[in-house]
């Protein structure tokens, strides 16, 4: 796995992906601050170093936001995972997540997601959107209000943030390190795991927050040795 961090921005203006970036950057430096080593880590402009990956992950955006009204999640990571392995297999048996996991209505609804997936690449594309931080703002509707993450570092995952905050951003980015919720999946405002369920950024609500609790630290810690260990 790539020790990128990949930010591709959906908004308009130029000032705020350099805030985008600016708020990565003091991520990274606040687990630093805490005893994190995350100087293997590297923050990449998507946009600027990746266009092919830009384009095609806003035509996935688009394609998933028009038809189906509502992004899911786990529809766009399958999508852009799906897509990996059709450009390195050109096996087809590959979209067998859009009938597991997007539950579309029809063997021809499946088939026509297929291909409008598969029309989406080219031939000669090398996507990059392994740890990707992606920032719709408002131009989509996504499943939950400020954001959602799936998968993480280890095998590769992505997070979609709509709320610019930054503390909603560093709440998703730090799933893609190893943080998890500390909240209750059935009951969001009741705390888990948590040892400042006042302050944590992990809870639901993580624009009430000002840092990452010592169990979140831990948890981003061990998931990050790891890592290092086997991912690179």
């Amino acid at each position: 796995m790539s020790s990128e961090l990949i930010i591709y921005n959906y908004q308009t203006s130029r000032v705020k992906q350099e805030l985008i970036l600016q708020y990565i950057r003091e991520l990274l430096e606040n687990l630093h601050s805490n005893k994190i080593d995350v100087d293997f880590l590297q923050i990449v402009d998507g946009n600027k170093l990746y266009p092919s990956t830009f384009n095609l992950i806003g035509k996935i955006l688009k394609y998933w936001s028009n038809d189906y009204h509502d992004l899911s999640t786990v529809c766009i990571y399958y999508s852009f995972f799906g897509l990996y392995s059709y450009l390195k297999q050109r096996n087809i048996k590959n979209f067998d997540f859009i009938n597991q996991i997007c539950n579309p209505s029809s063997k021809k609804q499946q088939k026509k997601i297929r291909d409008d997936l598969i029309n989406l690449v080219e031939s000669d594309t090398k996507p990059n959107f392994f740890n990707s931080i992606i920032i719709t703002g408002n131009l989509y509707k996504l499943e939950a209000p400020h954001g959602v993450a799936i998968g993480d570092i280890l095998e590769g995952g992505i997070c979609l943030n709509s709320n610019m905050h930054r503390n909603s951003i560093w709440h998703e980015t730090a799933h893609l390190l190893g943080a998890n919720d500390h909240y209750d999946k059935s009951n969001h405002y009741q705390s888990i795991h948590c040892d400042d369920s006042n302050n944590c950024l992990m809870q639901w609500d993580s624009l009430k927050g000002n840092r990452f609790c010592k169990n979140s630290l831990t948890e981003i810690y061990n998931h990050l040795e790891k890592f290092k260990k086997f991912g690179i």
